[in-house]
């Protein structure tokens, strides 16, 4: 980094109040993914209220303590990159169906000794590189962006659903929480530009106040302090379950290569180097299995902090340590967490619709300099393949996908599109090595 700002270097010291906003930022990006995960799992599972809320707060919890080991690393384990650690998307599905014919204890045994599957990538990353390439990377990077874009275009609507606000003044909000993001980041100077989404989120929340939208009579919270209890569902281990979690966490895997291939491009203008890597493999699956051990869910890398940090290249080690401290401190107190579900959906989707569109153009610009004929194969092939397969139930019926696997996997488009671009990058590469001979 050339610029003499702190805040766009890693070791730089910036001010407390500018780490503490911009790490605010963070917070926001991934609180309501977050607890949005375990609330869609108390729901599908059902868990009873006291577990789902006992489940939110370790998953803070475990999120902050990770999010600190990839900015200070512990030996080998963390790749001093601004990544923020949170709960994955890639491991809802299969949550929900171990715990159902399971148990949390399954659960949770499961990925302790699945996330050995991640711990030994991190440890070969050298010769996982020439697999791993940008095209692979790219691919990854866009589907994660099409899927935050999806979600967050449901969440919106789900609000029409369940409030009396017209389609006009809920997309009226979103559309002004976009417009500011971008409009900041585009047009403003370099000051203002690190607090782009932290002035969006404020001006939609203005904005929406206006509609009627902010609800006070949401906040609610009993408890008042919670601490953890290790290992307090138990542990049993299914085969099942650890064939499962195994699979996914080779998926997270790629999720992870992709952020911080995305971040180093992104922010550095250069590719990551073997340590950085490794170093973001092992917290990913040694921060798993640790998680496990405090009742939270696997952890991955966020792509929609990720985007922030590309789009402001603020990339200093203290912002992300504000942000995780914040989050440990939430974990503690229930009722500073609650106090997010005043936000508005609108002003939620917006700042998520903004983070995807990053994320979607960043994922083009690690592919831009590989397309050629070979590349547009891969993801014109890819994109056929993977609507085929997450469609496949619809198509030929669930007698023939009604299993464990298909059931958790199908549906998960950042795991097609990702492994489905692998295996015809390397057939290619395969291919044209069988020609030379």
């Amino acid at each position: 980094m050339t610029s003499s700002n702190p805040l766009h270097s890693f070791d730089g010291l910036p001010k407390s109040y500018q780490s503490f906003t911009i790490g605010f930022q963070h917070i926001i990006a991934m609180l309501f993914s977050n607890i949005g995960i375990i609330i869609i799992i108390g729901d599908l599972i059902p868990l009873s209220s006291e577990t789902v809320v006992f489940l939110i707060q370790m998953s803070l919890l475990t999120s902050g303590l990770v999010s600190l080991v990839q900015v200070f690393p512990i030996w080998k384990i963390g790749s001093k990159l601004p990544l923020m650690m949170g709960t994955s998307v890639i491991f809802l599905s299969a949550i929900v169906i171990i715990g159902k014919e399971y148990g949390l204890n399954g659960v949770f045994g499961s990925i302790i000794v699945a996330s050995v599957i991640e711990i030994i990538l991190a440890f070969n990353i050298k010769h996982l590189r020439d697999i791993f390439t940008p095209i692979v990377n790219g691919i990854v990077i866009i589907s994660i962006g099409v899927t935050l874009f999806i979600l967050a275009i449901k969440y919106n609507m789900s609000t029409i659903d369940n409030t009396d606000f017209s389609l006009f003044s809920i997309l009226f909000v979103s559309f002004f929480v976009i417009g500011v993001t971008f409009f900041v980041l585009y047009k403003s100077n370099q000051t203002l530009k690190v607090y782009a989404f932290i002035l969006s989120i404020i001006g939609g929340l203005i904005v929406s106040s206006f509609f009627g939208m902010i609800d006070i009579s949401l906040y609610n919270s009993d408890t008042l302090i919670l601490f953890p209890e290790p290992l307090k569902f138990g542990l049993s281990f299914p085969i099942e379950g650890i064939l499962l979690f195994s699979v996914l966490f080779i998926v997270s895997a790629l999720e992870t290569i992709a952020d911080t291939t995305a971040i180093t491009k992104g922010a550095y203008d250069r590719y990551p180097r073997n340590d950085e890597y490794q170093g973001s493999l092992l917290a990913d699956g040694v921060g798993s299995m640790f998680s496990s051990i405090l009742c939270g869910f696997p952890k991955t890398t966020y792509t929609q902090n990720v985007g922030i940090v590309i789009a402001t290249k603020v990339v200093n080690k203290w912002v992300i340590f504000f942000g995780a401290a914040m989050l440990i401190l939430l974990s503690f107190f229930p009722p500073f967490g609650s106090a997010f579900v005043l936000i508005p959906k609108p002003v939620i989707s917006g700042f998520f619709l903004s983070i995807s569109l990053i994320i979607i153009l960043n994922g083009y610009k690690i592919i831009k300099p590989q397309l050629e004929l070979r590349t547009y194969t891969i993801i014109s092939i890819t994109i056929v393949l993977a609507i085929f397969l997450y469609n496949l139930t619809d198509i030929i019926g669930s007698k023939y996908t009604n299993s464990l696997f298909v059931s958790s996997i199908e549906k998960n488009g950042i795991l097609l599109s990702g492994m489905l671009s692998l295996v015809l990058e390397q057939s290619i590469v395969l291919y044209k090595k069988v020609r030379r001979k």
